[in-house]
């Protein structure tokens, strides 16, 4: 194997297209993904990611462009030649088979053989003696790993996942997310799954493809996704965000209100001075207690909302004129300042978690 094989991706999505009648859903979709990763899918709902996780499987073929897996190109393959597990948000479990025999199913191997797969994988998912019971006597959560199991069986090269975990509750959601992160480090199977939170997306991917209107917004890690969004809509989609009009007034500095404030990260491409912009900065990012020197300016506490480890105050501060601005602080912060609405202090915002865009036209 050449030092190029052994680079290419696993998966190559090369300028996938798919209409539904008028209705464009993919609009030239391009994506690596490398053996070994797990990536989430993430975006609202309508913006294509089941799509093209069904353009992947080949249960939706897409209507141009095309899908490579290792060196094969796979674009007119039936879903049976594509060598995918798949699992469904609806687990899609045979209701009048035992758990033995939907794991079976699709095996393909001699009475010994598949018994001992299927309880290799019914430990490996935590349910070593769900065998002889029916879909029907087990939880939400238990069948959900019936079908992660099912989808394991016949050790396929990439494990998809139609946002699994949404049927269930919380407590049910947070455990399989766990289960399901070990058993792919366990496992190493290259994964790509489907979600529309962004809790489970961060928690769990290795990288994050973020998606909106038939398009990819940015794809990068969760702490690149998180902490340098690459446009206002994935600031906006991927947790709490402050977005301040200001305009820009040189390289590196911008105007809000009356203050001008120094920045770190701009999406700034040809914008000239006096060009309006959006400024974007988490609610975490807002400094109060080592408050002083640069952007730093005066602030009155208008509310303050109690969400247990931390609270979040909205601020209205001195030059902004109407724009607020979301301070996210932590309780042992709250309570060591007496901090509470109506309070006046000093909050900085810090240059280098600033983040710049064009104002929208």
């Amino acid at each position: 194997m050449n030092a190029e094989t052994a680079a290419a991706p696993h998966l190559r999505l090369d300028s996938i297209v798919k209409t539904f009648g008028s209705f464009t859903a993919l609009k030239g979709v391009s994506l690596d993904i490398r053996r070994g990763e797990f990536i989430c899918f993430l975006g609202p709902s309508g913006c294509g990611k089941t799509t093209l996780l069904r353009v992947i499987a080949g249960l939706d073929p897409q209507s141009g462009g095309m899908v490579w897996l290792g060196n094969r190109d796979v674009s007119r393959l039936p879903p049976s030649a594509r060598d995918y597990g798949i699992v469904f948000q609806s687990y899609a479990l045979f209701p009048n088979l035992t758990v033995q025999k939907n794991v079976a199913y699709g095996l393909k191997l001699g009475r010994a053989a598949e018994r001992a797969r299927v309880e290799e994988l019914l430990a490996l998912v935590g349910l070593p003696d769900a065998g002889p019971k029916y879909p029907a006597q087990l939880s939400g959560g238990q069948q959900q790993r019936v079908a992660l199991a099912r989808a394991l069986a016949p050790s396929p090269g990439l494990l998809l996942l139609d946002e699994p975990l949404s049927a269930l509750d919380a407590r049910v959601r947070l455990h399989l997310r766990r289960q399901i992160r070990e058993l792919h480090r366990r496992l190493g199977i290259t994964t790509i799954m489907v979600t529309h939170d962004q809790e489970e997306a961060l928690t769990m991917a290795d990288r994050i493809v973020v998606m909106n209107d038939g398009v990819i917004e940015q794809v990068g890690t969760p702490d690149e996704v998180y902490r340098q969004p690459a446009s206002p809509f994935v600031a906006d989609f991927v947790g709490a965000m402050n977005f301040l009009p200001g305009v820009l007034e040189a390289p590196g500095q911008v105007r809000l209100g009356v203050h001008r404030f120094e920045c770190g990260g701009d999406h700034l491409s040809d914008a000239a001075p006096g060009a309006a912009v959006t400024v974007c900065l988490r609610p975490e990012d807002v400094q109060v207690r080592a408050a002083g020197g640069a952007n730093t300016l005066e602030a009155v506490i208008e509310s303050l909302e109690f969400l247990g480890p931390f609270h979040r105050a909205r601020l209205a501060a001195d030059g902004l004129g109407d724009a607020r601005v979301t301070a996210d602080l932590s309780a042992n912060l709250v309570r060591d300042l007496s901090l509470a609405s109506g309070r006046r202090l000093a909050v900085t915002l810090p240059r280098e978690r600033l983040r710049v865009f064009e104002a929208a036209r």
